[in-house]
């Protein structure tokens, strides 16, 4: 039996202008907090950002890495 991950493998479509980005990343849901457990944040690690098919990970800016993280953020809100 396999071990259950807390990460989801998802996919987002992000759009630059008139550009759409398949940005691929993982997720894992917050963690209530408990009596117990002082709970935890969703998490977000994007694993690779294309653009037709070609990778452009290594042309975006930190500032839009961010950008993307945040709009994937509100689209689980």
């Amino acid at each position: 039996m396999g071990t259950m991950s807390i990460w989801n493998d998802e996919t987002f479509t992000y759009k630059v202008d008139d550009i759409e980005l398949d940005v691929y990343y993982e997720y894992a849901h917050a963690e209530p907090q408990t009596h117990d457990y002082c709970g935890s944040p969703a998490e977000i690690n994007i694993t690779a950002v294309t653009h037709c098919g070609v990778c452009i990970w290594d042309i975006l800016s930190q500032s839009t890495i961010d950008d993307i993280e945040q709009a994937i953020t509100e689209s689980k809100e």
